[in-house]
C-alpha cells in the first residue's frame, strides 16, 4: 500500500521500501540560502564592474591625482561589491 499523510513537522509517506519522513522546511532553507546566496554574488559582480569602471573615470583619476587614492564612490563600489560576492559564496558553500 502507498500512501502519504502530514504529521509534525513534516511528511510520513510509504511505498514497497517502508515509511519515510520528509522534512520540507529543511530542503526549502538550504534552497533559500543557495537562492539569496546567488543573488548576493551577481549583485556583487556588478558592483565590482561599476567600481571598476568609477575607478577608470576622469573624476577618480584627478581625485587620485590630487589625493593620492581615487574617489569615494570607486572605493565604495568596490568594497562592497567585493563584501556582497564572498557572503554570497559563503552562503553557496554553506552546509546544513
Amino acid at each position: 500500500m502507498w500512501g502519504w499523510f502530514c504529521g509534525g513537522n513534516g511528511i510520513w509517506w510509504t511505498d514497497e521500501t517502508g515509511w519515510g519522513f520528509h522534512r520540507p522546511d529543511a530542503w526549502l532553507k538550504d534552497t533559500m540560502n543557495k537562492i539569496i546566496g546567488i543573488a548576493l554574488v551577481a549583485g556583487g559582480v556588478v558592483m565590482l564592474i561599476y567600481g571598476f569602471k568609477a575607478k577608470d573615470s576622469l573624476e577618480s583619476k584627478a581625485n587620485e591625482l590630487l589625493r593620492g587614492s581615487p574617489s569615494k564612490n570607486a572605493v565604495w563600489l568596490l568594497g562592497g561589491g567585493a563584501a556582497c560576492s564572498l557572503a554570497g559564496v559563503a552562503m553557496i558553500m554553506m552546509k546544513k
